[in-house]
C-alpha cells in the first residue's frame, strides 16, 4: 500500500442516499408509503482523501500505477448531512 494512502484514515461509513421510485404511476398514497419504508442506506469502507464542513470525500481502492502518488478508485462525495454512522479502522497484518 502507498504511503500516502496509508496515512489516510480508514473509516466505515452509513450514509443515507437518495432514491427513486421505479414504478410509472402512483397514488400520492403509495408515494408516501414507499418513501415511509424505504431507507437508502449504503455502507461504506474507504480512505478519507479530503474532508470538509460539507461533505467527506472516500475513495474505496487504491493502486499503485502512478508512482509519485496513489491511484484511487470508487472515489464518493458524501454530503455530511446525510452520514449516520462514522467509525474508525485499523489494518492489521497477518502471518500465514
Amino acid at each position: 500500500m502507498d504511503e500516502k494512502t496509508n496515512n489516510r484514515e480508514l473509516v466505515y461509513i452509513e450514509w443515507r442516499d437518495a432514491m427513486v421510485k421505479l414504478s410509472t404511476w402512483s397514488s400520492i398514497e403509495d408515494c408516501i408509503e414507499w418513501a415511509d419504508s424505504s431507507e437508502g442506506l449504503v455502507k461504506e469502507i474507504g480512505w478519507i482523501i479530503n474532508e470538509t464542513d460539507s461533505y467527506l470525500l472516500l475513495a474505496s481502492r487504491t493502486g499503485e500505477i502512478n508512482q509519485d502518488e496513489p491511484d484511487l478508485g470508487g472515489v464518493f462525495k458524501i454530503p455530511k448531512g446525510c452520514i449516520v454512522k462514522r467509525s474508525g479502522l485499523k489494518i492489521t497484518s497477518s502471518s500465514s
